[in-house]
């Protein structure tokens, strides 16, 4: 078999010595696994996944080292991205053994996040739901509001962001759960009161999601929104 990458971590002060770096390369592993529906189970074909070093195991030939749990600003060197095929088997090769975070995307379906994924194991089993959308309108003083910047944001996902068109609404493609969205145009702000929820079942949710914003003094409020 080949020698996975080797990769290592070093900082050099101001003024000072050469520093002195080692990289250890080891025999590098397999990952084999299958991406599938949640639901029906599924093949999902083509998914991309992308692979990136999660924890550095201490010791000898490690081919891992501390501080990288967490980690979104990694080199792209250090990511390691392949396709399921159209059955959604998937295989990758040449990995360091230690520990990687999984992020899985398919088209129709909400991103897949698998933390801590220790290399050597047996086949893996990504499962994903479909993606879900929210959608509604801003309106400040009664008059929609074009322009306006929605935050939505879920838990343990990147926030997402999308500007309201000119008749003030807007949509956004989600991960199914609950999420607070919020609306800024200027200096004026609102949000929903409370978390919208939605189900992989719904996979839509509309009316919840308007928003209102304005001033703090203006008062104004409607259904379960609240003003800031």
């Amino acid at each position: 078999g080949e020698l996975a990458p080797g990769h290592a971590e070093g900082s050099h002060p101001s003024g000072g010595a050469d520093t002195r770096v080692e990289v250890a390369l080891v025999q590098g592993v397999v990952l084999k696994g299958h991406v599938e529906d949640w639901k029906s189970h599924a093949a999902v074909p083509l998914a991309e996944l992308t692979l990136s070093p999660s924890l550095r195991p201490a010791g000898p030939g490690g081919a891992f080292g501390g501080g990288r749990r967490g980690r979104t600003d990694l080199p792209t060197d250090e990511r390691l991205t392949v396709n399921a095929d159209t059955r959604g088997n998937f295989v990758v090769a040449n990995l360091s053994p230690g520990s990687w975070n999984l992020d899985v995307q398919a088209p129709s379906y909400a991103p897949a996040h698998v933390r801590s994924v220790v290399v050597p194991r047996g086949d893996l089993t990504v499962s994903m739901v479909g993606s879900a959308t929210i959608e509604g309108h801003v309106t400040r003083e009664g008059k929609p509001a074009p322009g306006a910047q929605v935050t939505i944001t879920g838990q343990g996902g990147e926030p997402v962001t999308v500007e309201t068109g000119p008749e003030g609404g807007y949509s956004a493609s989600v991960d199914p759960g609950t999420h607070h969205v919020a609306a800024r145009l200027g200096d004026a702000t609102g949000a929903v009161a409370g978390l919208v929820a939605i189900t992989p079942a719904a996979g839509f949710v509309s009316p919840l999601a308007a928003v209102l914003i304005g001033f703090a003094a203006s008062g104004v409020c409607y259904q379960a929104l609240q003003l800031k």
